[in-house]
């Protein structure tokens, strides 16, 4: 609903008037962003997107009328190229999994920087069906799971943080095809087709409890 050469229309749903204004701030504050509408609930937001043609949709997770992951959902479904932000009230990886499942382009805790924000929602308005989010929300307490060498915990990070394969190469000094063959390792372990599904996986796992 957008490209390069015009501005990130991003339109905020939240029950709460204080997020709403939040989100607005953010937005004057972003260079190439503009705010295309507000909503306090899922049902004036479905009412209003079209005509408001927004770039990304941030939603709170907690709407008067439909849960946000629900809301998340539906809009993926209505506008498959709609980048579409989760903002959780906290950090939790069971939600991090759960707004993926649900065609989220990323998700944001709250208590997130500015920069950090506005970095997922452009990466959300270029890449909507790539899954995002800070590394944070995917630090959950380690279970049983895959079996990671440290240097497929590096790679895995890089990916998180969303590095491509290129930038993965130079961060660890190692050549493109030597990061080429880490990544697909990762994908193989994790049960993966794409970055997504890995992120979600890492979520569901709690596999970045790093130090």
């Amino acid at each position: 609903m957008g490209d390069a050469t015009t501005p990130i229309r991003v339109f905020a749903v939240d029950d709460q008037e204080l997020a709403r204004l939040g989100m607005a701030w953010v937005i004057a504050h972003g260079t190439g962003m503009v705010l295309a509408g507000t909503a306090g609930s899922a049902r004036q937001a479905l009412a209003l997107l079209d005509r408001a043609e927004p770039t990304v949709v941030t939603i709170g997770t907690e709407l008067p009328d439909l849960d946000g992951l629900e809301l998340a959902g539906v809009l993926r479904d209505r506008y498959p190229r709609l980048g579409v932000v989760l903002v959780l009230p906290e950090p939790d990886a069971a939600r991090v999994a759960a707004a993926a499942q649900h065609g989220a382009s990323g998700a944001v805790p709250r208590s997130a920087s500015v920069a950090t924000l506005i970095s997922v929602i452009r990466s959300a308005a270029s890449e909507p069906e790539t899954f995002r989010a800070p590394g944070e929300l995917l630090r959950a307490p380690a279970r049983p799971g895959p079996r990671l060498s440290p240097r497929e915990r590096q790679v895995l990070a890089l990916l998180v943080e969303g590095r491509t394969q290129a930038q993965i190469a130079e961060a660890l000094q190692i050549s493109p095809a030597t990061a080429k063959t880490h990544v697909a390792r990762l994908y193989t372990k994790l049960q993966a087709r794409n970055r997504s599904q890995a992120l979600l996986t890492t979520a569901r796992e709690g596999l970045l409890n790093l130090r």
